[in-house]
């Protein structure tokens, strides 16, 4: 655990053992209802886990003799708390980045959408393409020429504000550029480009709707190929 949870867990039963400090007082300041810390599984790997400690005193007339301390393990509460947060951030930003859609010249939408679309549809044709290819160069070829159309998705969607767009490209960008520096494009990352794909088309859809058109769907849902031995 860190030294400040040490030091704060030091503190506050230092509180506990004084008896002119009232107990309902200190449970309602106990910095240790949730600590992080680094455990070591039985794989030998550190991973978090958070715990929380609850302190009652047991008292002889006016002094503290013991503490009883009951420790219980609240890491998928935490981790529950946190899941749920990032949703509704997530929806508070998609909510804005559709009202910014709404604010956006009518003009200026439809031309972003109907090119981020093709560019989208172009992307997924190049990494289906990849199943069929012979040799590593036209893999990497494939590789750059979605890198580049995503990258174009991207500037287009930073330009109308469209937060939300444009960092789901630059994520997308990122792992392209991956296997642009590697000089080779695996199996196990290739995996990581079908999601991303989809949900860019997903969102890019939802403009589409809101001018009452029918969002665009792959035409046949791309998946990356097997591993060559």
């Amino acid at each position: 655990m860190s030294e400040k949870a040490l030091t704060d867990a030091r503190d506050y039963v230092g509180l506990l053992f004084s008896p002119h400090v009232k107990e309902q007082l200190v449970q309602g300041i106990n910095p240790l209802a949730e600590v992080e810390l680094t455990v070591r599984n039985r794989l030998g790997q550190d991973t978090t886990r958070y715990l929380s400690f609850h302190f009652n005193r047991v008292q002889d007339g006016d002094t503290v003799r013991h503490l009883l301390v009951t420790v219980q393990d609240i890491t998928e509460k935490v981790e529950l708390q946190a899941k749920l947060s990032g949703e509704r951030h997530r929806s508070q930003k998609e909510l804005s980045m559709m009202l910014k859609a709404f604010e956006t010249d009518p003009a200026m939408m439809r031309g972003f959408v109907e090119r981020a679309e093709v560019s989208l549809l172009e992307v997924n044709d190049l990494l289906r393409s990849i199943s069929s290819a012979t040799s590593e160069t036209q893999v990497l070829k494939a590789v750059d020429g979605a890198y580049r159309r995503i990258h174009a998705v991207k500037g287009d969607a930073a330009s109308l504000g469209l937060e939300i767009l444009a960092s789901l490209a630059h994520q997308f960008e990122s792992e392209l550029q991956k296997l642009k520096d590697s000089g080779a494009a695996t199996g196990d990352a290739l995996l990581a480009l079908p999601l991303p794909l989809e949900d860019l088309l997903a969102k890019v859809g939802a403009f589409k709707a809101l001018g009452l058109k029918k969002p665009a769907t792959l035409r046949s849902r791309w998946r990356p190929p097997r591993r060559r031995h």
